[in-house]
């Protein structure tokens, strides 16, 4: 399993900024990850669940990238739902159209500031459209972590 991306940005307690390697790799790691989840639902043609490895990375990424400021569980919520709707890409596309809001909401240096780097992964996510994913919409633990198992 992938290891968990360390946290990006400014966070309230004034931590350091991500470097652009940094936001290289995790966008590398990213697509990577979609390839397998790709791979794997292709070769077993069975559903993605909260038992899955590649699932996991991929909502450490997620979470790393959006760096949602919200309350977890809520952001969490709302990927789980994309996912499972097959609608994440478009959803986070909808709402990185206004410049304005981009800059309100991320840090400097998120990826999605940069035009390149948003299409990169976008591009990648759009891929998961194709996935068929079971998970559990309404889950009390979602502020805690990603389940590790399905209910």
């Amino acid at each position: 399993m992938a290891p968990s991306p360390p946290p990006c940005g400014t966070d309230p307690q004034g931590t350091a900024m991500s470097g652009d390697g940094e936001l290289n790799r995790v966008i590398k790691d990213l697509q990577k990850t979609v390839a397998e989840l790709n791979h794997s639902y292709q070769e077993q043609n069975l559903p993605v669940t909260d038992g899955s490895r590649e699932l996991h990375s991929l909502c450490a990424q997620l979470e790393f990238l959006l760096q949602l400021k919200t309350p977890v569980g809520r952001g969490r919520a709302f990927l789980r739902y994309c996912l499972v709707h097959r609608q994440l890409a478009e959803s986070l596309q909808l709402c990185l159209l206004d410049p304005e809001s981009l800059r309100e909401w991320y840090y400097a240096r998120s990826p999605f500031l940069s035009p390149q780097r948003r299409v990169e992964i976008l591009v990648s996510l759009y891929e998961l459209d194709g996935i068929t994913f079971r998970l559990a919409l309404h889950r009390a633990d979602l502020d805690i972590a990603w389940p590790m198992f399905s209910e």
